[in-house]
């Protein structure tokens, strides 16, 4: 271990000198400032002791991110990747397979201070931000919630008082049209309104051989937000938000799209579910051969307010009301074959509500102060229907097996946290935070219209956790920081579906991370420089595990994992028509503890439809590399501004990036191993001399290599789905 970290450093020390080599820095201009709030407050990015990668909205176009989807190329030790229709968020090696109601993500997703609890709500377009900021690391004290691994936050573009606004066109392959825009409208001083909107559409990139139209990977989708500011007094600032997001077509199936391994699934005295002969299947990525469309529907609304009051010099009084009406279903074939075999969907209908209050001193002391108080209250209903061969003469409008289920949560929190200025240069920070959850989920089992033994199962029940920080920070000058800190992290625990399981009810999962970072600017500030070196010690970590007896998913804890990394992010300006970035990331993620992995590939001995008791054989896969957690990962990004007069600016830009080999399951077998890639995206962007239009041409993963995404073992085999392949288009627009 200590070999392979002093490797790490000798490796980053070559990867900052080869950022320094490429430039001979004349007069340029300097890096600008970057605002985030990643403690609550508006800070600079270089004076905090938390390790966050920000990006504004010029960087999201820059890099074709209009979800948070491909921020893992350029973000340290992240990686994210679709399942279904939910997102996978992995930072520093953490990341959870959990995606129905009655589990959590480890990464929170924040949208203008407000929790989505849903994985699938990640996905919402980021457009119009003001930026998004990657927190990684335990996120327990300010924002709590589950982030044991970190957490992601949007912050959108709140109105001002310019009347100004934006529009652009999209379109590439696949038949890609978009227009996305936005418009600020300014009443008075006092009023102002802004409304943003998207119409995207998209065939698939996966081509269904056996029935053409029924390809996957499309997109089809309409999202439109009005923001209002209202500021009745000098002191007070009320910003309301709404928001609503329509989500067709096929998406990337239920549960993946392809097959990889031997799929004999279960075989009963009956019949044998599946497809018994997947060589016979397309092999290439982005082909399928399946009988059944899949389809998938997103119907979500979103409401906040804030409102913000100066309490003279004392502090800010800030509330934070969110409500959420969030609708998913996703479904289609399970056995990914043009045979007539299983249909499978799962809808979820969530209603949450959130409310925070915060009081924040004003900075006008050594002493910084926040204190808080966090209310969630969900009720997610869930329904899942199972439909067996057709000659029982049932398909999705009629399912054999239908699994409705109901999952209700009360989360209380206060929190707090303080920083003392020591003396000019030496800051102390010290947080903490109790959580407490309340949980209770039902659900009953009909199989042909019958109610199965036992009925209805009930659960409910409630964790309790402190949760803490501290963090000690040297300024060794106006532009070099150093730190240390120390945290942890709670996720409460959760109930699941089946009685017949040993582990009814599945503990919380807790970590502590230890770090030491340093935060630079160099050269005029043309050159920013962050590092960070982290450990993170992890217990009864949450997995998802197939059970071939119940033909069902079900969670449990993984015993316990253990994480090292280093971090290094560069941003340079060496002149003023080149601009550099990069980052480079080590990552050694094990589990240290997990005797109880189900060996995928062996079936129950007896078919029992009422699930008692599973009868996979465990596998003890301590040692493991633990899923999404590539040891190596660099990415490299130059721009050069070539200006043409009156013409404008034209600007080649390339964005590379090398990821290496990794694991999407705890088995780490040849099936589940990501062989390391290479991905490319080269842009020409064009901007006119009055910065009134703009415009750029793009081909994004010129390798068109095919990238394991995610993966589950599932009745005996890998269901798996892939990264997007090469694409390219055109996107032109104006600003008035």
């Amino acid at each position: 271990m200590k070999g392979t970290l002093v490797l790490s450093l000798t490796l980053g020390r070559r990867f900052i000198l080869l950022i320094l080599s490429c430039m001979c820095f004349q007069t340029a201009h300097a890096l600008e400032e970057i605002l985030v709030t990643a403690q609550k407050r508006e800070q600079s990015l270089q004076e905090i002791p938390v390790s966050v990668s920000a990006y504004t909205q010029e960087a999201l176009d820059r890099g074709g991110a209009w979800t948070i989807e491909r921020l893992d190329l350029t973000t340290p030790n992240m990686n994210i990747a679709y399942w279904s229709s939910d997102v996978r968020v992995s930072l520093r090696g953490t990341v959870s397979t959990i995606i129905e109601v009655n589990g959590d993500s480890p990464v929170g997703i924040y949208l203008d201070g407000a929790f989505l609890s849903r994985t699938g709500q990640g996905f919402v377009s980021l457009l119009d931000v003001e930026r998004v900021e990657v927190l990684r690391g335990p996120q327990g004290t300010l924002f709590g919630r589950n982030s044991t691994a970190g957490a992601v936050n949007i912050v959108t573009k709140a109105p001002s008082d310019e009347f100004e606004g934006w529009g652009e066109f999209t379109a590439g392959d696949y038949d890609h049209l978009s227009f996305r825009g936005a418009v600020n409208v300014p009443f008075s001083d006092t009023v102002q309104l802004r409304v943003a909107g998207l119409i995207e559409d998209r065939d698939g990139y996966v081509d269904n051989t056996f029935v053409p139209e029924y390809d996957l990977y499309d997109e089809d989708q309409e999202y439109i937000r009005a923001s209002l500011r209202l500021a009745p007094t000098e002191d007070i600032e009320i910003l309301l938000r709404g928001s609503t997001w329509q989500q067709g077509g096929r998406g990337v199936g239920f549960g993946g799209y392809k097959i990889l391994g031997e799929n004999r699934i279960i075989t009963t005295p009956f019949f044998t579910l599946g497809c018994p002969c997947p060589d016979n299947l397309p092999q290439d990525p982005y082909k399928i051969a399946q009988d059944v469309p899949q389809f998938r529907e997103v119907d979500s609304n979103f409401f906040s307010a804030q409102i913000s009051w100066d309490v003279g010099d004392f502090a800010t009084l800030r509330l934070i009301t969110a409500y959420t009406d969030f609708y998913l279903a996703r479904g289609g074939e399970s056995d990914f074959s043009p045979l007539d075999s299983q249909l499978v969907s799962i809808a979820q209908d969530v209603e949450t509500i959130t409310q925070e209050v915060q009081l924040l001193s004003q900075e006008t002391s050594p002493l910084e102060w926040l204190v808080g108080f966090y209310y969630l209250d969900e009720e997610a209903d869930e329904l899942f229907e199972f439909t067996f061969p057709s000659f029982f003469g049932n398909r999705l409008d009629n399912p054999d097996l239908v699994r409705p289920g109901l999952q209700e949560t009360k989360s209380y929190a206060v929190y707090g946290q303080a920083s003392y200025d020591i003396s000019e240069a030496v800051r102390i920070t010290a947080g903490g935070r109790w959580t407490k959850d309340e949980k209770g989920y039902s659900q009953n089992f009909i199989l042909f219209g019958g109610v199965l033994p036992p009925g209805v199962v009930d659960f409910d029940g409630s964790w309790d956790e402190f949760t803490w920080k501290a963090a000690i920070d040297y300024a060794v000058s106006d532009d070099n920081l150093l730190y240390f800190s120390a945290s942890s992290g709670f996720k409460s625990g959760l109930f699941n579906r089946f009685t017949a399981l040993p582990n009814v009810e599945v503990d919380p999962e807790t970590v502590i991370e230890y770090e030491v970072g340093s935060k630079n600017r160099f050269l005029d500030d043309r050159l920013q420089l962050n590092i960070a070196a982290f450990y993170n010690d992890i217990s009864d970590f949450h997995v998802n595990r197939f059970s071939n007896a119940l033909n069902s998913s079900y969670a449990d804890n993984a015993g316990a994992a253990e994480t090292w990394g280093v971090e290094i992010e560069a941003v340079a300006t060496p002149t003023d028509q080149l601009s550099l970035s990069g980052t480079l990331s080590w990552l050694d993620a094990t589990y240290t503890r997990y005797d109880t992995f189900h060996n995928p590939f062996v079936a129950s001995p007896d078919f029992d439809p009422l699930g008692n008791p599973p009868g996979s054989t465990p596998i003890d896969v301590s040692g493991n590399y633990r899923e999404h957690a590539p040891k190596w990962k660099l990415s490299l990004q130059a721009s050069y501004d070539i200006p043409l007069g009156t013409l404008g600016i034209v600007t080649p830009l390339v964005q590379f990036a090398y990821v290496d080999d990794y694991f999407t399951t705890a088995l780490n077998s040849a099936l589940d191993h990501q062989e390391s890639y290479t991905k490319t995206d080269l842009r020409l962007l064009w901007e006119s001399a009055n910065n009134q239009f703009y415009g750029e041409a793009f081909v994004q993963n010129i390798e068109d290599e095919g990238v394991l995404a995610a993966s589950v073992y599932a009745q005996e085999s890998l269901w798996a789905t892939y990264k997007p392949p090469r694409t390219w288009g055109v996107r032109i627009g104006a600003r008035f």
